[in-house]
């Protein structure tokens, strides 16, 4: 079992009605563009999170 030593929590996005998708899919970035383990990744994962940052929909969200 994988154990974090980051953690980024997004439950408040997640769980909260008020927000439309896109909101929901910026603030995740935002926070995952935030961390420490944004900065320690390489190429590859800040180019996942760059195809997050232009999904338009949960579905193509879900599958990046």
């Amino acid at each position: 079992m994988a154990i974090w030593v980051d953690q980024i929590n997004l439950a408040d996005v997640f769980h909260s009605r008020a927000l439309t998708f896109k909101q929901r899919r910026n603030i995740v970035v935002e926070r995952i563009k935030a961390s420490d383990w944004y900065r320690w990744n390489g190429a590859d994962f800040r180019r996942t999170i760059a195809k997050l940052a232009k999904t338009r929909t949960p579905e193509a969200f879900d599958v990046v």
